[in-house]
């Protein structure tokens, strides 16, 4: 059984896992592998709380109103206090559908249910995720729906036998648990990184040790030989991992056995003095509110200078920043209301269901108002619809096939016979496409699949494949079959990302690369980009039907609507937008590939970034954003910007 005695090792090992996660978040990317600090927690939390639960059934003073009682007052006022605080600064500086979406984070977030929303609303690793400012309580979620099943598991085990029953109890949720993380990387991705199934197992791993399941090696420098390895385990996994580990599965495994190592190592061996340094402990002590604090400070800084990647003196002070914000609110927040002395028991649950109640409220008034879009001026206003105006093609036109029904473009009376064909790119081009088949008399359809450029033969290592490729080869049939009356295919994606792989200056999210269709790495993503995209265009030659292969569209490298919006509001300068030349260096591979081929198969090559940069980057025409968000343009960008500017060029 466990001891309960406090050990400063382990506030020092919560130290060890919170530092990964701020500079991970932070941007600093010798720790692109910092996430793993999570896991770490899942570890300690499932070892500190079996341990208790434990002490106390057996002593015969457990009761669930004490236990929920403890976890309100350590986990509700300073969670409380960061939604509020997070949520002025939304009220003021948040577009209406951003502020929407933070309002349904906090609806989820009251009823720790955010590991779902945000399962369901956002890649953690993707660009969207580094915007919304509640992301990170996904991980009190698993915790907390955890501590509704364990305590009553333990509660209700029989009679003489129980620990037998608890420890087989906890070797079946570990087993199956770690077996669905492992499957889940492969498929189910999402929900294996923020689901309770796919995570118990880490704290499964820490109840182990409290139940006594893995005894201790005899002798202190035995065991701060083991607890150093398991130091060492941690921040090897923070150092070495980065977003494209499949994640959590196997390469949990790092990280938790070396956190269950430092814990089973115990805490009077020599190493156990090293993390028990005093300035450790105090970062392990206010672990907690650090944890809740950095990533709003992140969230509103990104918002403020339009970028993911902060300048590295910005992100050092929002680290610092952090750590204020964290000792304040362990000072003045957490460490009152754990004080049973000063606030009773039904004190604490009076405050913490008002506090509920209130979230619940506000954030259900802000929902059903959509985001409350005339607390701002009209200028902003307008900045803050952007998005909403390409919502038409987003959730309506992507991602379907021909048995579904195509999105017409051009004139509506006359046969369809051009096909824009390409990735969510392409679909933001459909209202340029419409302007010049109108202008020309004619009529289309839209062909888009998100994240899935025109390409046969080979395909992305990612969660995308299986859908790309079964798309784009039931368009070549399509067209090939003959009946389809298409006789212009224009080809339009994010070309520049297709062909090196990699994320755009002050882009989140992981690089890509194009692999063999068996999953082989090949020549290179470069050289699978020509081939794939030549056996298309071959292919369609073939068939008979003429080709325009349109050129990327400008990446900004910041969210246009929120920036522009967030700027007026405060009334700073608006960044700087990128010129042409340096959106030729970024699409340079691409470009080359489309020229060459443009003349081997006698296409036709438009492109696009000239029309948009003249020099720099166009991002706002009058007081409207050309973009949605970074890359992609705005139905007024695309259609009433750009395609003007696109007839003569095509279609005639």
């Amino acid at each position: 059984m466990a001891s309960l005695s406090y050990r400063p090792d382990i506030d020092g090992l919560r130290a060890v896992a919170v530092l990964p996660v701020v500079f991970y978040h932070a941007g600093f990317s010798a720790l692109s592998g910092g996430f793993v600090g999570v896991d770490v927690f899942f570890v300690i939390s499932g070892y500190l709380i079996t341990g208790i639960l434990l002490a106390e059934i057996e002593t015969r003073q457990f009761s669930l109103a004490g236990f929920y009682e403890r976890r309100a007052r350590r986990i509700l006022p300073a969670l409380f206090t960061v939604m509020l605080v997070s949520g002025i600064g939304a009220f003021f500086l948040f577009q209406a559908s951003a502020f929407e979406d933070f309002s349904k984070s906090v609806l989820a977030t009251t009823f720790f249910a955010s590991n779902f929303y945000f399962w369901q609303a956002t890649d953690y690793f993707s660009t969207a995720a580094e915007y919304r400012i509640l992301l990170h309580t996904w991980t009190l979620a698993v915790e907390e729906q955890f501590y509704i099943l364990w305590p009553l598991l333990l509660l209700l085990l029989p009679g003489r036998r129980a620990n037998s029953f608890r420890i087989a109890a906890m070797a079946a949720v570990f087993g199956l648990s770690l077996l669905a993380s492992v499957l889940a990387v492969d498929g189910f991705a999402a929900a294996g990184f923020y689901l309770l199934p796919t995570r118990a197992w880490e704290l499964m791993l820490g109840a182990a040790l409290a139940l006594g399941v893995v005894p201790r090696l005899p002798g202190r420098r035995l065991n701060a030989c083991v607890a150093f390895l398991g130091t060492a385990m941690i921040l090897i996994a923070a150092l070495a991992y980065d977003s494209s580990v499949p994640f959590p599965g196997v390469a949990a495994l790092l990280p938790c056995l070396g956190a269950a190592l430092v814990i089973r190592a115990g805490g009077d061996h020599g190493f156990a003095r090293v993390l028990g340094w005093k300035p450790l402990v105090l970062i392990g002590l206010i672990s907690y509110s650090l944890y809740l604090w950095h990533w709003p400070i992140l969230v509103f800084l990104r918002l403020g200078f339009g970028t993911v990647e902060l300048p590295a003196e910005v992100a050092a002070g929002a680290i610092l920043a952090s750590f204020l914000a964290a000792y304040l609110s362990w000072r003045w927040v957490e460490q009152p209301f754990r004080r049973k002395g000063r606030i009773s028991r039904r004190r604490i649950f009076s405050l913490s269901l008002a506090g509920a109640a209130l979230c619940t409220l506000l954030a259900s008034a802000v929902i059903a108002a959509d985001g409350l879009p005339r607390r701002l001026p009209d200028e902003l206003h307008v900045l803050q619809t952007a998005e909403s105006d390409s919502e038409r093609y987003r959730k309506s036109c992507m991602n379907r096939l021909p048995k579904d029904g195509l999105c017409r473009i051009g004139v509506e009376q006359v046969t369809g016979t051009v096909l824009l064909w390409g990735d969510s790119h392409a679909s933001t081009l459909m209202w340029a496409l419409d302007s010049v088949a109108s202008k020309a008399g004619r009529s289309g359809y839209l062909a888009s699949q998100i994240a899935c450029p025109p390409l046969l033969g080979v395909r992305r290592d990612d969660w995308s494949w299986p859908a790309c490729v079964a798309f784009n080869n039931t368009y070549i049939e399509l067209i090939e079959a003959g009946n389809s009356g298409i006789d212009t295919v224009v080809l339009s994606a994010r070309w520049a990302l297709t062909a090196t792989g990699e994320r755009a200056t002050g882009e989140a999210g992981e690089d890509i690369r194009l692999v063999e269709m068996n999953g082989a790495s090949g020549p290179g993503t470069a050289a699978l980009f020509l081939r794939g995209l030549e056996n298309l265009v071959d292919r369609l030659r073939r068939a008979g039907v003429a080709v325009v292969l349109l050129g990327g569209v400008p990446e900004i490298g910041w969210d246009v609507p929120a920036t522009l919006a967030l700027r007026a509001k405060l009334a700073l300068p608006l960044p700087e937008a990128p010129n042409l030349s340096e959106i030729e260096a970024r699409n340079a591979e691409a470009n080359d590939v489309l020229y060459r081929l443009a003349e081997a198969e006698g296409v036709d090559f438009v492109r696009i970034a000239p029309l948009l940069c003249r020099p720099t980057c166009q991002v706002l025409e009058g007081n409207r954003p050309l973009y949605v968000d970074d890359d992609h343009l705005s139905a007024f960008g695309s259609g009433e910007v750009l395609g003007p500017e696109l007839i003569g060029l095509i279609l005639q």
